[in-house]
């Protein structure tokens, strides 16, 4: 007789919830919950009133923050030598042309002294060449010679260029050059030093005293993070609501931080597998709150929706499902809550529209919802 009468008072209950989720009965018929002081307290709850607002649709998806590749460098030797110094650490903020390490190259001195021996030989030319001119102008000497002083000045200038060409590849002005050229006896033209390409941090780092490196060899690479990727896989129905500048919603469920992004690529093929759009938005980091490597979620607004004018809204935490509807819970007073039916309309990953259910300035439940459902399903149960 107990186990019946227990089930017919369960039966009742959830007839009680179903009736209020489904038929839109008066606040007066609708089941309410009284707390005492311990329960209350052990609840830890939080409210937030209805308020009045715009709220449009949008759809959560997710997605991964990462470099934007046009801001990151890496950063390479160009010529084999031996790392003699170190002047930057893995983390180091870095700006352009500050010095990264140190060579000791034989072929960057043999690079210097052909460089060098193409100056003068240019120097020599140009001299030969103005001076044949010359005297060619007084009929003093033949078309012939000047036509070989020419030549010469040609073949020089074609030497010069190709000895610059590799001293170009490694950045050292012209007027670096004309200074050692100017010290040649007493420079010591093994030492090359490698300096920063770009502003940025040092992501990367492949440097070890002593150690040979070679031309083509990463040492370090430096990246910008004042400006960030976030690529997102969109599905096909959601995509053509995404044009290019369009806003989109970040956020992370660890510590609760958002930012907007703007888009700046809709790939125009679709993942086969996946049936998704790759979509990437770019991302203002100059605060350096964002780290590349981290999963976000997603907000996309409707854009190709019709916008609404504003509607009462309630903070997303306090709508919660029960019986296949939505409800939230409005406090009546101290420890006393009613479960109250609602229709909800579009939700924008803050704020979920209001259709019915609630009037403005009412308190809702937004915090550990979830134990407050589980005291009122209790009722059913005693």
């Amino acid at each position: 007789m107990k186990n019946l009468t227990t089930h017919l008072r369960q039966l009742t209950a959830a007839f009680s919830l179903s009736l209020i989720v489904t038929t839109g009965i008066h606040a007066e018929e609708q089941k309410n919950l009284q707390l005492d002081e311990p329960s209350l307290s052990n609840l830890h709850l939080e409210y937030g009133k209805v308020i009045t607002r715009r709220v449009s649709a949008s759809t959560p998806v997710t997605g991964a923050i990462q470099l934007d590749t046009t801001r990151v460098h890496d950063v390479v030797p160009r010529i084999s030598g031996i790392i003699s110094k170190d002047y930057r650490a893995l983390g180091d903020v870095v700006k352009t042309g500050d010095p990264l390490v140190q060579l000791e190259s034989q072929q960057y001195a043999l690079a210097l002294i052909k460089y060098f021996e193409a100056e003068h030989e240019m120097e020599h030319s140009v001299k030969s060449y103005s001076r044949e001119k010359s005297l060619v102008e007084k009929k003093v000497s033949s078309p012939e010679l000047l036509l070989k002083a020419e030549h010469d000045y040609r073949i020089a200038q074609i030497t010069h260029t190709a000895s610059l060409q590799l001293l170009k590849l490694l950045h050292l002005p012209e007027s670096e050059l004309h200074r050692l050229l100017n010290q040649v006896d007493h420079a010591d033209l093994t030492k090359h030093l490698i300096t920063a390409p770009a502003d940025g941090v040092i992501i990367k780092k492949e440097v070890r005293l002593g150690s040979d490196v070679k031309p083509d060899q990463m040492l370090l690479t430096i990246a910008d993070l004042s400006q960030l990727w976030v690529d997102i896989k969109v599905p096909i129905r959601e995509a053509g609501s995404l044009k290019l500048g369009s806003l989109v919603k970040i956020s992370t469920a660890i510590d609760q931080r958002s930012a907007t992004a703007k888009v700046i690529y809709v790939a125009a093929v679709a993942d086969a597998l996946t049936r998704t759009i790759l979509v990437r938005a770019v991302l203002n980091n100059k605060k350096g709150a964002w780290r590349p490597g981290t999963a976000v979620s997603v907000q996309i607004n409707d854009s190709l929706a019709k916008q609404s004018g504003s509607s009462l809204a309630v903070p997303q935490n306090a709508v919660f499902d029960i019986e296949g509807s939505k409800a939230v819970f409005v406090k009546e007073g101290k420890g006393k809550f009613r479960l109250t039916a609602i229709r909800a309309g579009a939700n924008d990953g803050e704020f979920t529209q209001i259709l019915s259910g609630l009037t403005a300035d009412q308190s809702v439940v937004t915090r550990n919802v979830v134990q407050l459902k589980a005291h009122f399903m209790m009722l059913g149960e005693e």
